[in-house]
């Protein structure tokens, strides 16, 4: 990696390990918040790295990677990612091409560019809500509320398979 200057500056890494609609984006808000947790955000999905690239303008890989960690990381070193389950193999190829590291192990691969990593777990316990949420957001509604009222959500359908498959997807994750 060509960035290892900004690894250096990085004391703590870590990663929120989350699935959709389980409080991950409140989490991070908060640890934003704080000013001692970093700038925890979803760096790796493929719509967020779209969306980043059309931002930061990166011509590859690797300098995205380095954009990553600079904005990722607070003053004091702390570097936060949010990771959903649902697209954890697309970061660790995503890793392991930017590395040159194809047969390393994820640990090795995620501790060679995230220093000193923890992970943080976050679930929701209520999984049927949980669900339901995802469904509605299947649906057209907002991912999460940016003013203090909620929008009333008109025409939503109840999808009783929906439902189900997104419980057995994340009580296995």
């Amino acid at each position: 990696m060509d960035e290892n200057h900004k690894l250096e500056l990085t004391t703590l890494s870590y990663i929120i390990c989350a699935t959709p609609r389980s409080g991950s984006t409140l989490l991070c808000e908060a640890l934003r918040n704080s000013a001692l947790a970093g700038n925890p955000d979803e760096y790796f999905g493929p719509m967020h790295i779209n969306r980043w690239n059309k931002i930061w303008k990166t011509k590859s890989k690797n300098e995205y990677l380095g954009k990553v960690i600079e904005q990722g990381r607070g003053i004091n070193g702390v570097l936060g990612l949010k990771v959903m389950r649902v697209y954890w193999q697309n970061v660790i190829e995503f890793l392991q091409e930017t590395t040159k590291l194809p047969n390393s192990s994820e640990s090795d691969i995620l501790t060679h560019c995230f220093p000193n990593l923890r992970y943080i777990w976050i679930t929701r316990r209520n999984k049927v809500r949980q669900a339901i949420s995802w469904m509605k957001f299947l649906q057209g509604a907002a991912w999460f509320w940016e003013d203090e009222e909620p929008q009333l959500i008109r025409g939503l359908e109840f999808k009783p398979d929906v439902i189900r498959e997104f419980i057995m997807q994340t009580v296995s994750h």
